[in-house]
């Protein structure tokens, strides 16, 4: 964060408190709130560390500058998301005439927030399309020969 001083005849080394507003989606380690001397319409920097909880989604970071009786608020958005690319997995399988079960187990831990999960059966190939459509819709890249 980079909070500027633009209080005008507030002098040299003037005395600005920054304060950070998290959202419960991050873990604020250390100190919310720093006080800088910033002199009169010039910048200070100031550094908050941040941990991410178990929620994804946008997270909005609320900071407040106070000098005196002014203050000043500006808020800043990021997006938590999971530190593995998109992934699709399909399993096939197969279910004997005459009746049977069969199961297909999810084999890694997914976030709820992003996790899709569907079932489908049927007497042709063509339900592995399905699948296969869902990842090329979702494909992250322009073209597919990335």
């Amino acid at each position: 964060m980079e909070p500027t001083n633009n209080v005008a005849g507030s002098g040299k080394g003037a005395q600005v408190v920054v304060t950070l507003q998290a959202p419960p989606q991050l873990e604020v380690l250390g100190a919310a709130s720093a006080t800088l001397p910033i002199d009169a319409s010039r910048e200070g920097a100031v550094t908050f560390r941040l941990r991410a909880r178990e929620t994804l989604g946008n997270a909005d970071l609320a900071f407040t500058s106070r000098l005196g009786g002014k203050s000043g608020h500006i808020t800043a958005s990021l997006s938590l998301r999971p530190s593995v690319p998109y992934r699709t997995a399909l399993t096939v399988g197969n279910v004997r005439a005459g009746g049977g079960t069969a199961t297909a187990p999810v084999d890694r831990d997914l976030f709820p927030e992003l996790r899709t999960v569907r079932a489908g059966m049927s007497v042709l190939p063509l339900g592995l399309a399905r699948g296969l459509v869902t990842y090329l819709e979702k494909y992250p890249y322009g073209c597919t020969e990335q």
